[in-house]
């Protein structure tokens, strides 16, 4: 990490994380979630119907959906989005951006979360069905190549991605006070445990 949290971020109430696809921002908001006894938005699924590839919301409702989660009095939102998260990263206490993970890794990640999603997934269906879900096997096949494009655009390889890794500096710089920017995985742990740990004292 790259500065000490300041009062309000060392205790937040409200937590922004963004980061590219297949950084951990799931993982870190659960994490976080269960240890601060917060509840955590998945803004894929305010962003897309059903979240994952599934057709984009409008922007206004889409815009309504942020707004009301960013008055919460306590939230953990997680996602790769910008564009209409302003609100939120003005009513955090915490913006946590997950930067450690390269083109390559992130890449991995995707495939092995689509590999256990899909394994999951079959084991759940009975007799026959499991070999014949072919909608839900091309969703996800889509979800994976549309996620390693954007991995490897955010770190500035060819792909097409709607955010880079310049998008989120750029976006971020006006909330410089508020940004805790995870360069290693120890970054992401030593986070992790002085969270957990203020949590216990307060």
């Amino acid at each position: 990490m790259h500065r000490e949290l300041t009062p309000s971020s060392a205790r937040p109430a409200r937590i922004f994380i963004i980061g590219q696809p297949g950084s951990g921002k799931s993982t870190l908001a659960r994490k976080l979630g269960a240890a601060l006894d917060i509840a955590v938005v998945d803004l894929d699924l305010v962003y897309r119907q059903g979240g994952g590839n599934g057709p984009l919301r409008p922007a206004a409702l889409r815009d309504a959906d942020l707004a009301a989660v960013a008055q919460r009095p306590r939230w953990i939102a997680e996602g790769v989005h910008l564009d209409g998260t302003q609100c939120l990263m003005e009513e955090s206490d915490l913006i946590v951006w997950l930067d450690h993970v390269s083109a390559r890794r992130s890449s991995v990640r995707i495939v092995r979360r689509f590999i256990s999603g899909a394994w999951h997934e079959v084991r759940n269906q009975r007799g026959w069905r499991r070999f014949f879900r072919f909608g839900d096997y091309a969703r996800h096949l889509r979800e994976l190549g549309r996620a390693i494009p954007e991995a490897h655009a955010y770190s500035g390889s060819p792909g097409g991605a709607a955010v880079t890794r310049a998008d989120v500096a750029q976006r971020l710089a006006g909330y410089r006070e508020k940004v805790v920017r995870c360069a290693t995985e120890g970054d992401v742990a030593a986070l992790v445990t002085r969270l957990e740990r203020a949590a216990t004292q307060s």
